[in-house]
């Protein structure tokens, strides 16, 4: 790995602890004095408040594709009850981060989850060192079960690089 010029903050805890709703108000908190970039996920909720999907938002866009839903079908890859957008990883996701990396000076990744990591590519994204190379501050939100998996590549590397955590 290179010489770190960055500061990376993660945020774990359970799925529903508020690691996406804390970057939303870290999101108000910053966007007025600093350019902020990156992906923040949401879910989507039924009139019941059960959860029926997730998408992804590029913040400094405001565009809006889906993550994830229980449809099957379309290209997706089933994880649990979940149906992934794989290709939006792949096509809206890394290109928001990665755009984030050259043009901002504040960058979310909301999430590194079981979900993500199904794309190849965001995995080798994560793994690579433009994290770390860019003099920027970023905010990671990491899935408790994936920051406590100490055999995990990713897990290992994020802990490397990482210069604060926050449990939620």
């Amino acid at each position: 790995m290179v010489n770190k010029m960055t500061n990376i903050t993660l945020i774990t805890g359970e799925p529903k602890s508020g690691k996406s709703t804390f970057l939303s108000n870290k999101y108000k908190e910053l966007h007025n004095t600093y350019k902020v970039g990156g992906v923040i996920a949401s879910d989507i909720r039924d009139d019941n408040g059960d959860r029926t999907g997730f998408v992804m938002k590029d913040v400094a866009t405001n565009e809006t594709v889906m993550l994830a839903d229980l449809a099957c079908g379309g290209g997706k890859v089933n994880l649990g009850k979940w149906y992934v957008y794989v290709d939006n990883i792949e096509n809206f996701m890394i290109p928001a981060i990665a755009n984030a990396l050259e043009t901002c000076d504040v960058i979310f990744i909301d999430e590194v989850a079981s979900m993500q990591l199904l794309s190849e590519g965001f995995k080798s994204f994560i793994l690579s060192d433009k994290l770390v190379t860019n003099n920027k501050t970023i905010f990671i939100t990491i899935a408790k079960i994936i920051y406590d998996d100490h055999e995990n590549d990713v897990d290992k590397y994020i802990r490397n690089i990482a210069d604060n955590v926050v449990l939620l």
